[in-house]
C-alpha cells in the first residue's frame, strides 16, 4: 500500500509534512481515519489527538480545533495550535492541560 502524503500546519508554519500509512484525527463528528487513496473529505477538527503511523516511527500530536482536507493522497491539517508529544500518554497529558 502507498503512502499518503501529511501535513499540519500552524500560523507558525508546519509541524509536520512527510509521508504516512495512516492518520487518525479527531473529527466534530467523532474520531476519523484516513488511509492511502482516501476519497476527498473536509471535516472540522475538534481539539484531540492527532495519530500518524510513519514508516520511521508513529507521530502524536496534540491540536486545537482547526480543519482537515483530503484530496488526491494529500491530507492537509490546519490548526491554530499544534503540539508535538512523545508518547500517546504524553499527547493526553499535554491535552489535558491545553489551555482553552
Amino acid at each position: 500500500m502507498s503512502d499518503i502524503h501529511v501535513s499540519i500546519v500552524t500560523p507558525e508554519g508546519k509541524a509536520y509534512d512527510g509521508p504516512a500509512s495512516s492518520v487518525v484525527a479527531p473529527g466534530m463528528e467523532g474520531t476519523f481515519g484516513v488511509l492511502s487513496s482516501h476519497a476527498p473529505l473536509i471535516s472540522g477538527l475538534q481539539r484531540g489527538i492527532v495519530k500518524i503511523e510513519a514508516a520511521d516511527k508513529t507521530h502524536f500530536f496534540v491540536m486545537d480545533r482547526g480543519i482537515a482536507e483530503v484530496s488526491e493522497n494529500q491530507m492537509v491539517l490546519l490548526a491554530d495550535r499544534v503540539e508535538a508529544a512523545e508518547s500517546k500518554d504524553d499527547a493526553e497529558a499535554k491535552l489535558a492541560t491545553l489551555p482553552n
